[in-house]
């Protein structure tokens, strides 16, 4: 009401405000894409049409390739190979970031190693008590 108490609010009055406002929002928003649409040249939409189409098939394309096979185990890693390894990354750069991500061998290993992470970070399962 005037004095600022919501006593005096009509139900009806309130869902015709929100009535009008839902309107008035949905009527500024069309006005605002029919006259973006007239401002957009028919260039430009056809372009967008385009790219479009062009990322629609890329990505169908992309779908319908089948992955090859990756082989479980990568080579065995041992002492020697990780020496050699060693001394050819030395050779190479010495950059942090290429020692990093040289440290796993293969996905299989990778995947181990976080198992294992995770394992050791799970909580130990609680044992109930019967009663």
């Amino acid at each position: 009401g005037p004095d600022g108490t919501p006593k005096d609010i009509r139900g009806w009055a309130l869902l015709l405000t929100i009535f009008f406002a839902e309107h008035s929002y949905l009527l500024i928003r069309w006005a605002v894409h029919v006259g973006i649409s007239k401002i957009d040249s028919p260039g430009r939409q056809k372009e967008r049409r385009d790219r479009y189409l062009v990322r629609q098939r890329y990505f169908s394309e992309s779908l319908s390739q089948t992955l090859p096979q990756v082989g479980k185990f990568g080579e065995k890693i041992t002492r020697e190979s990780l020496e050699e390894e060693a001394r050819q990354s030395s050779l190479k750069s010495s950059r942090i970031e290429d020692r990093f991500w040289a440290r796993q061998r293969n996905w299989h290993e990778t995947a181990q190693v976080g198992a294992g992470l995770i394992d050791r970070a799970a909580p130990p399962p609680e044992v109930k008590k019967m009663q």
